[in-house]
């Protein structure tokens, strides 16, 4: 559970354009943001 938060602020704030290890193939709009996050949160509500 700890990394899910440094995973769910990379995707919701950093700034994908600018990090060269990316290339560029990160989200680019909030909705495909949102997306990862659908993705992701039942493992922040749901500790397996």
């Amino acid at each position: 559970m700890t990394t899910l938060i440094p995973i769910i602020s990379t995707f919701l704030f950093e700034d994908f354009s600018k990090a060269s290890c990316f290339k560029g193939q990160g989200p680019t709009t909030f909705h495909e943001r949102l997306l990862l996050l659908s993705v992701y949160i039942p493992y922040f509500l749901i500790p397996l």
